[in-house]
């Protein structure tokens, strides 16, 4: 259930003026940021009093009119107590515009009985702001005197007014309530209320805004990751064959060697043949000083040196294959390494989205706390049902929670990828 709200603020001679250039919007420009010129059109005077005289003329000619004393008035006395109606938004949301100006003629006709009608200087509703809301002004006159200490000068008789307008109001068809008894909270002026409700609005919109640097630094991690994980996957598949290389080029290091002292075996073999074939007397001397081999042992000199000539062909060609093989692998294992140097630098670049995140979290953080004092702050001054709902749609919407979230799966991430 809404409560009504009921405020109550003195002025005095000097303050009239400015009282009536506010409610009768007589300026375009407005220090209160929460009007809306455009809107303004539909405010409305519940009264009848002529709205081009200020308030001053009016309610000093009123008090001439009906008071009974003839003494002059004291440059300090209270001439109008303002109440300012309202309740909350929830409230409004509920009726239409006729609804809405029945709930204000109503109001207006609980201190129309109570202090008289003619007292009522004016009954101003602004639609123009974020809520409805009425500026009743009422003239301190009873039997002939005028004294707002009379009529509102004691928390008894204020306390009076708290009790009997939710019930007239409820007697009449609106479901509302009064406000807390003794309330100790602390009732802001509008200037000061409205600063705070600035400065929760831009703390919402801090959070937001980091929030979107989260999401940022979010998505740029999921990239690193599946980058990373392509790049571990390579490193993987490079290991496995940096593995195998290895085993060959240890394998074709074998087989050179082998080669090799296959052809220094078949060096020596040919000269230990040759050597023998001329201790058997197999090559002999003529008379010109030739050398002359019988055709059996030519042609099996022939035989072995013709297969020693495939051979040795054979080895130079596996050399080839071997050498070139061997650089092939060599520029693999280059590529491994250079990898291996990106993969280093991925490690750094992922260590500085670390740190980002942490410091995002430590803003969020800041600004949880701030929140979190504007809270205990809206506590004192805000009506309890005012501030529960204002509570509940925060707690809904939570962007700092969503933002620690947020910051929870960035920081498995990361530690996977640590």
């Amino acid at each position: 259930m809404s409560y009504v709200v009921a405020r109550m603020a003195k002025y005095k001679s000097g303050q009239l003026s400015g009282i009536y250039n506010h409610n009768e919007r007589v300026f375009k420009n407005h220090s209160n940021k929460d009007i809306d010129p455009s809107k303004s059109h539909l405010n409305y005077e519940l009264t009848n009093r002529d709205q081009s005289q200020n308030y001053s003329k009016q309610i000093k000619e009123h008090i001439d009119e009906n008071r009974l004393s003839t003494r002059g008035i004291r440059k300090d006395a209270v001439l109008c107590n303002e109440w300012i109606i309202t309740s909350d938004k929830a409230f409004f949301e509920e009726m239409n515009s006729e609804q809405t100006r029945v709930f204000f003629e109503t109001a207006k006709d609980f201190f129309a009985d109570k202090y008289g009608e003619a007292n009522i200087a004016y009954a101003m509703v602004h639609l123009d702001e974020k809520t409805p809301h009425m500026h009743l002004g009422l003239v301190p006159m009873q039997d002939g005197k005028l004294s707002s200490k009379a009529l509102f000068g004691n928390k008894d008789k204020l306390r009076a007014i708290q009790d009997e307008l939710p019930k007239y109001l409820n007697d009449h068809g609106f479901d509302l309530k009064r406000g807390e008894i003794d309330s100790k909270k602390k009732h802001l002026g509008t200037a000061e209320f409205k600063e705070k409700q600035r400065l929760l609005e831009k703390t919402d919109k801090m959070i937001a805004e980091k929030n979107s640097n989260i999401n940022v630094a979010n998505k740029q991690l999921d990239e690193l990751q599946s980058h990373i994980e392509t790049k571990k996957q390579t490193l993987s598949k490079l290991e496995d064959k940096e593995g195998e290389t290895v085993g060959i080029l240890e394998q074709y290091g074998k087989e050179i060697q082998e080669l090799a002292e296959f052809k220094n075996q078949k060096q020596t073999l040919e000269k230990f043949q040759f050597h023998e074939l001329k201790k058997d007397n197999l090559v002999k001397h003529t008379i010109d000083g030739k050398l002359k081999i019988d055709k059996a042992t030519f042609d099996k000199l022939y035989s072995t040196t013709r297969q020693a000539m495939s051979e040795n062909a054979n080895l130079r060609r596996d050399l080839s294959v071997v050498k070139s093989e061997n650089n092939d692998l060599s520029r693999q294992l280059l590529r491994y390494r250079e990898s291996g140097a990106e993969n280093l630098k991925l490690t750094q670049e992922n260590k500085q989205l670390q740190d980002k995140v942490k410091k995002l979290e430590e803003q969020i953080k800041f600004l949880r706390k701030q929140a979190s004092i504007w809270k205990e702050k809206a506590k004192e001054f805000m009506p309890k049902a005012v501030y529960k709902e204002t509570v509940s749609l925060i707690s809904t919407i939570n962007p700092v929670g969503l933002a620690k979230m947020a910051i929870r799966q960035v920081k498995k991430m990361v530690d996977n990828n640590s």
